[in-house]
């Protein structure tokens, strides 16, 4: 059978703030819709204890008779409109295929005026594809699918708050984050809050109360110790809450609910808070005016409860609240140093004129009793091997135990034994990959507790899942040469993740006149890569790009730069364009220049005797500011040479210009 599950993020504490809120009252008939927290899923089989069953023992109470399930496990805020809920059979109180809000609507307009309260929890499932639980990466899609998201709630809202027209309640709900403690110090959690954020920001909009789920179960500050005992997370791996963490949520809804005439609800949050002696808690007091309470609610009496409380633990309570609406204020409870562990109720007391309300929570004093690093905080592996973290225990005070280490929430393919350490002492925690773990790098939460009893802490490790790779280096990153000249340059390749193939480097898209041979490297060595270039290559900057190849195997490129200096090139000479037979030319040795030139012969018309030879110059002016030489030219001519004249065609010829002048040739 699939299992699907439904992601209870959200990690920003809000204040619950409501526009317009007005309170139709319990009603015939109480509607909850949803996925599967509103279906009461527990991975245990038991889906009689849900948040919507727990919180309608409290309607019961205020004369609500009827009870109508519609969660849907696997719901989205797209299969809740359009419907294609994957587990529709399994829905309490079924309705077929069709959409949820289909049914929910059609629910509420054939029964006018009697249909209060509604509950809605919808969005978790949304929030699943936003991010990978086991690599705590975030999608690079989640602000736009979160916008999607936006306008699909806020057109739930719409449609459920005009079929109640005023006649029934609605309540929302925000949601904890199950992932908080391995996901801690990442991207994830403003991921969360701003999803929180988006729930109840359409929650405002249109006037619907919101169930402050997110500070019952502990606010956001990891470690939360309670996910253990709220949710199925450290035990099963599953994020769904416990019986216990359901009623959590049902009372918030109680409280957002308030069904109280002239009276007032009062609660806090979070239920629980760890602290060490020595230091201070916030807790928020909560109050919610119920149908036509007027009046200004004061703090007093706070009292630890349970037999034998310790002194030294002290609240400052807040001031008085002018209550019109749903309203919080922060108190702080400071634990002196010196308590012992325990967990230690204590109860506020809300008074306004005659009505006393009593909250209650938990303050759980834990002392250190040692403290634990693990190194390397970084580790790189090739799937299917395993990474070595070294754990050491320092103990504090007279703690001489032993601790227990072991790997929290695992992903797929990775594992690790749980490892026992003396106090004072390192062992060595083998976390294994499977051939088949998926390349990524993984955020591991690693949890410790005495083994005679105690104070869990949780830490966090990378482990990098590499398949074999290397990385490509070349140096020196520039060098200058003068054109004709070669630039040695040195490539390097290191293994990574076991690497050991040799790499082919070569020069990628060499510009004209730069060119190198291939070389092959083998891993963790070097190897000289020349970089040749040809007199007539063109002076400037080069980027160069160098890249590896292997083959069947990953490709990687580095640049490095070159700088070619324009070489003073030789000017070539030839006679074209009618020098009779049994007649030769000899050219000197040429002038060498780095730009452009012109071409000049002196004198313009020449007479050789058969037999005989004559000689005349050429001058050449270069325009690059090297000056003008004169190169001299000897024609001979035979004595079978044909007497005539003749009309010459000089050309000069350097790398990148080419000029010619005309002579006269006589022969006699």
């Amino acid at each position: 059978m699939k299992f699907f599950v439904s992601v209870l993020p959200l990690i920003a504490a809000s204040t619950v703030l409501v526009h317009g809120q007005t309170s139709s009252g319990p009603k015939q008939y109480y509607l909850s819709l949803g996925d599967s927290l509103a279906r009461g899923y527990q991975p245990n089989g038991d889906t009689t204890h849900g948040f919507a069953d727990q919180f309608y023992s409290y309607l019961q109470t205020k004369g609500v008779p009827n009870y109508i399930n519609y969660g849907c496990s696997g719901e989205t805020s797209t299969t809740f409109i359009n419907g294609g809920c994957p587990l529709w059979n399994q829905v309490r109180n079924g309705y077929g295929q069709t959409p949820q809000l289909t049914a929910a609507l059609s629910f509420i307009n054939s029964r006018p005026s009697q249909v209060s309260p509604v509950t809605l929890d919808i969005g978790a499932n949304d929030a699943l594809s936003y991010f990978n639980p086991s690599t705590c990466a975030v999608s690079a899609t989640w602000q736009s699918d979160l916008s999607g998201f936006d306008t699909r709630l806020r057109s739930i809202l719409s449609q459920l708050k005009t079929a109640l027209n005023g006649t029934g309640d609605l309540f929302l709900m925000n949601y904890y984050n199950p992932y908080q403690n391995q996901c801690a110090g990442t991207s994830v959690g403003t991921v969360f809050a701003t999803f929180n954020t988006t729930i109840q920001n359409a929650a405002f909009d249109y006037g619907v109360p919101v169930a402050d789920v997110f500070s019952a179960f502990g606010g956001a500050a990891p470690p939360n110790p309670f996910l253990s005992t709220y949710s199925w997370i450290t035990t099963l791996g599953d994020i769904h809450p416990t019986t216990t963490g359901y009623g959590v949520i049902a009372q918030a809804f109680e409280f957002n609910a308030c069904y109280a005439t002239g009276d007032f609800c009062f609660s806090i949050n979070p239920a629980n808070q760890q602290t060490i002696p020595g230091s201070s808690n916030t807790f928020t007091l909560n109050l919610n005016p119920g149908h036509g309470f007027a009046g200004s609610v004061s703090f007093a009496n706070f009292t630890l409860t349970g037999s034998n409380p310790p002194s030294g633990v002290t609240a400052f309570l807040p001031a008085p609240i002018a209550l019109t609406g749903p309203a919080s204020a922060v108190m702080t409870v400071a634990v002196a140093p010196g308590i012992p562990n325990g967990t230690y109720g204590f109860s506020v007391n809300s008074q306004s004129a005659s009505l006393t309300h009593l909250a209650s929570s938990q303050i759980m004093s834990v002392v250190p009793q040692y403290t634990i690093s693990i190194a390397p905080s970084v580790a790189t592996v090739v799937p299917g091997s395993a990474a070595s973290y070294s754990v050491s225990i320092a103990p504090s005070g007279t703690f001489s135990g032993a601790v227990s280490v072991s790997l929290m929430n695992s992903p797929a393919g990775v594992s690790a034994a749980p490892l026992t350490v003396a106090a004072g002492s390192s062992g060595t925690l083998v976390v294994s990959t499977a051939s088949n773990t998926t390349a990524g790098n993984y955020t591991l939460g690693i949890t410790t507790a005495p083994v005679t009893g105690g104070a869990t802490q949780n830490s966090t490790v990378q482990l990098n899942v590499q398949p074999p790779d290397y990385t490509l280096s070349a140096a020196p990153s520039s060098l200058t040469v003068t054109a004709g000249a070669s630039a040695p340059y040195t490539a390097s390749v290191t293994p990574v993740s076991g690497f050991a193939s040799s790499v082919l480097v070569s020069l990628a898209t060499p510009p004209a006149g730069v060119s190198a041979a291939p070389i092959t490297v083998s891993p963790g060595m070097s190897g000289p890569l020349t970089v040749g270039t040809k007199p007539c290559t063109v002076g400037g900057d080069y980027a160069l790009t160098l890249t590896g190849t292997v083959s069947g195997g990953p490709t990687h490129s580095t640049s490095v730069n070159l700088s070619v200096n324009a070489a003073a090139n030789p000017i070539y000479y030839k006679v074209s364009g009618g020098l009779p037979a049994d007649t030769t030319a000899m050219f000197s040795t040429p002038p060498s220049v780095k730009g452009d030139f012109s071409l000049q012969a002196s004198p313009g018309s020449l007479t050789v005797y058969r037999g005989y030879s004559n000689l005349f110059g050429i001058v050449d002016i270069a325009a690059d500011g090297s000056g003008s030489t004169s190169s001299p030219v000897k024609i001979s001519a035979s004595a079978t040479a044909v007497p005539g004249t003749y009309f010459l065609s000089l050309q000069g010829a350097s790398c990148s210009y080419k000029h010619s002048t005309a002579i006269l040739l006589t022969i006699k």
